[in-house]
């Protein structure tokens, strides 16, 4: 997914428990899995090299690419957030607090990732499980199309839910 869509979802799961911050970034948090184990599309990563099998021989390379990763998935980040503010801001306007506690226990999970190809050892049963969930997807290549407008529908869904919530 990308991470506009998990700040989204985020958000939205956040919302659902808005009386209590902790439990909102409990949600939050989980539903970045529960997002990820839905067939999905995701934008290439340019400079990490996907192991088929096994996700400990995967890796990143830093350097030009992996700035560009970076970039692009800063913006990602950034319209994730204000689309899930501005959403928040229009709909619970008294809620923006739990709406960036679910944007950012949203995304979280992404950045660890990444953490994890920095420093293994403190994150290896994070990633083995998020690993898991996703390397099943097979929308990405093969039917990416049918990838994007799934997750475009289901980050509409999850607008629903905030505004409802």
């Amino acid at each position: 997914m990308t991470l506009t869509a998990h700040a989204v979802f985020g958000t939205a799961a956040a919302l659902v428990f808005r009386e209590n911050p902790v439990a909102a970034f409990v949600a939050a948090f989980a539903s970045h899995f529960a997002a990820d184990a839905i067939p999905h599309w995701d934008y290439s990563i340019r400079s990490f090299t996907e192991h088929p099998s096994d996700y400990r021989k995967s890796s990143f390379t830093f350097g030009k690419q992996f700035r560009r990763d970076l970039f692009v998935s800063g913006l990602d980040c950034t319209l994730g957030f204000f689309a899930s503010l501005a959403a928040a801001a229009a709909l619970h306007p008294g809620y923006i607090r739990i709406a960036l506690i679910g944007a950012t226990g949203g995304v979280l999970p992404d950045f660890l990732q990444l953490m994890y190809y920095l420093m293994p050892r403190p994150f290896e049963k994070l990633q083995k499980f998020h690993w898991a969930i996703q390397k099943n997807n097979v929308l990405k290549k093969k039917y990416p199309l049918f990838g994007i407008s799934s997750q475009a529908a289901l980050v509409l869904a999850a607008l629903a839910v905030i505004s409802i919530a």
